[in-house]
């Protein structure tokens, strides 16, 4: 699935959320992941800032290793360059 537009979903604030959340988080890339699969044209999703412990749960979880989809350990801005990226949250002002 590396074709397609790239949507990357930075991960870089998962140890500030709560359990909750974190559930909630990979309910959401689960979401992401089987709609991405289903469509006519994919998506190249990527994750980044994601860490062992991330990556542990999606993987036993959620099979996460099977998704076909970019995992990055280095944050946003390490891992693509500054004209690549437009960065969308809910948070901006």
């Amino acid at each position: 699935m590396a074709k397609g537009i790239r949507v990357v979903i930075d991960l870089q604030f998962f140890k500030e959320m709560t359990e909750k959340e974190q559930n909630s988080l990979f309910k959401q890339l689960t979401h992401c992941h089987s709609e991405n699969r289903n469509a006519k044209e994919a998506l190249n999703l990527t994750l980044t800032s994601t860490t062992p412990e991330i990556f542990s749960i999606l993987d036993k979880k959620y099979s996460g290793s099977k998704w076909g989809i970019t995992i990055h350990e280095n944050d946003l801005i390490d891992s693509f360059k500054h004209e690549e990226i437009v960065y969308l949250s809910g948070d901006a002002e």
